[in-house]
């Protein structure tokens, strides 16, 4: 009786990716992939967390893998299209060569690719955070409707903030689609800076 179901893709993917066209293809894989699994159970919600940011030595020191970017906004897309919500991990750590900071910071292994416990903690903490944040505004929008005789909302909001360069814990990107939800419109991304919250009727 599954009603919710969490996908955490891409991380594992990286060293294979060789360029945009890889990062497209798997994208579309992703996407079938989330449509298999709907197929059996339709009224199941998907919510996928993307990857991580993650450092190769590039020049003598760690950098970024140059298609993460890439690879997040295709399996931002696949989610979506396929009715699912995204959760963006590597902007919540920062985007762009944010990993050797976590890993200064001891949130992260010298392997500059995986968590350490106190890295996986604070990154789960972020996660809830942003879940539930999002599923307060949803219950409160629905209240505040239903006080004052309003329908429902019938079609996705989409709120897009890029007006802070810094993640912090007050301002934790999410796209969710929590229990009660409706499907999620395809939503075009700005940039992968974006803060999105998709708030649906219930």
């Amino acid at each position: 009786n599954v009603k919710l179901l969490i996908l955490e893709f891409g991380g594992n993917m990286m060293p294979s990716i060789n360029g945009p066209k890889t990062a497209e293809n798997y994208g579309k894989n992703f996407y079938d992939q989330i449509m298999y699994l709907k197929k059996q159970k339709p009224d199941m919600d998907i919510l996928v967390i993307g990857p991580a940011d993650m450092s190769k030595r590039i020049n003598g020191s760690y950098q970024s893998y140059p298609d993460l970017p890439v690879v997040v906004e295709h399996l931002k897309k696949a989610a979506f299209d396929a009715g699912g919500a995204y959760w963006d991990s590597y902007w919540v750590m920062g985007g762009h060569n944010s990993m050797p900071t976590w890993v200064d910071q001891g949130l992260a292994g010298k392997d500059y690719i995986h968590f350490t416990t106190d890295g996986a903690k604070k990154i789960s903490e972020l996660f809830y955070e942003a879940l539930i944040n999002d599923y307060n505004e949803y219950r409160l929008e629905k209240r505040i409707r239903k006080l004052n005789g309003q329908p429902e909302i019938d079609t996705t909001s989409v709120a897009i903030d890029t007006t802070s360069e810094t993640p912090t814990t007050t301002t934790t990107p999410a796209v969710v689609k929590a229990k009660g939800f409706k499907k999620v419109k395809n939503t075009k991304v700005a940039s992968f800076k974006a803060i999105i919250h998709i708030v649906k009727s219930g």
